[in-house]
């Protein structure tokens, strides 16, 4: 009797040890549910970032084989996923490039993170794509996988290409400036105050030997007879067509300039300096006189001409006159 009810208890032991252990295997199954809820989340998240990044992400194996990419990759490339997953890393950069792509490749393995900056991709068109590449190293299941990242940067090479060409203009643009322009300030009192380094390409001189008084190298031609008014001008404010001016060269020779200036004025209004630009007109105002020298000549050319068939109408008219009278 004693026996048959101990092992009565065992079994109520038992079953209570049952009941126990469902409502564990119910509460870990809920806590699976969770997880894999939350695995699948996230699985979602990192494929909306993944696919939606700007940059082209590629994920290759140790091999070089490409296990996934993203749509910008697909995008960028001009392949459809399935394609891309058939492919290595040698079938998306150009052969030139796959030294430094395989050295990087080594690097990132040894290092787990390699900056690798600008190389190439090659698209399924076979245009070239530059970019800027970096890889880190990750582990799934006890593979190593490498996460490659490519940001295009063909409008950042357009942009530098167009840069370079803009400031070989300048330089240029410059370069003509310091031949022909030279740029000047003088004070309330017309004494200098600034002159451009390209004084000495213009007229010979240095800065120091320029900043006087501007009347010093102007030369006796009637049209200098207007400089000073146009100067008084400008320091009342009055802003002045531009003019021309006759000076001297420091070689004696004497070199025609075209002067535009702007009156400079302080908060209040006054007139404080004149700023100004002279530009070498010597050699247009040579080939000027030359054309009008040339047309003055053929017009008398012409003139003469016209004289001497004249004359020649009026003798063949008095022969023929003579010849009629006898």
């Amino acid at each position: 009797m004693k026996d048959e009810n101990k092992t009565k208890k065992q079994l109520i032991d038992e079953l209570v040890e049952l009941r126990q252990r469902i409502v564990e295997l119910e509460a870990s199954k809920t806590k699976l549910k969770q997880a894999a809820k939350i695995l699948k989340e996230s699985e979602n998240k990192f494929k909306l970032l993944f696919n939606r990044v700007f940059d082209a992400i590629v994920i290759i194996d140790k091999k070089g084989q490409i296990v996934d990419v993203n749509e910008t990759t697909c995008r960028l490339l001009g392949y459809k996923k399935e394609e891309l997953l058939r492919l290595s890393v040698e079938d998306i950069h150009p052969n030139e490039e796959m030294e430094k792509i395989q050295k990087s490749v080594s690097r990132v393995l040894k290092n787990g993170i390699d900056l690798m900056g600008e190389t190439a991709f090659i698209t399924k068109d076979g245009k070239t794509v530059p970019v800027e590449a970096g890889g880190v190293t990750f582990k799934i299941a006890g593979k190593i996988y490498i996460i490659g990242s490519f940001r295009d940067i063909t409008e950042q090479k357009q942009a530098k290409e167009t840069l370079r060409e803009k400031e070989a203009q300048y330089r240029r643009l410059i370069e003509g400036l310091k031949r022909e322009y030279l740029f000047y300030s003088h004070d309330t009192d017309g004494a200098f105050t600034y002159i451009s380094p390209s004084i000495t390409n213009v007229l010979g001189y240095s800065q120091e030997d320029f900043l006087t008084e501007y009347t010093t190298y102007l030369t006796e031609n009637p049209i200098n007879e207007d400089v000073v008014h146009h100067t008084e001008q400008s320091i009342q404010g009055k802003q002045q067509p531009p003019y021309e001016v006759e000076v001297f060269h420091k070689d004696g020779s004497i070199r025609r300039l075209e002067v535009t200036e702007v009156p400079v004025f302080n908060k209040e209004g006054r007139v404080i300096l004149v700023e100004g630009i002279a530009h070498d007109i010597t050699e247009r105002k040579r080939a000027e006189e030359d054309v009008k020298r040339r047309a003055a000549q053929a017009t008398l050319i012409y003139k003469v001409g016209q004289r001497v068939s004249s004359e020649l109408e009026l003798e063949a008219l008095l022969y023929e006159i003579v010849t009629t009278v006898r």
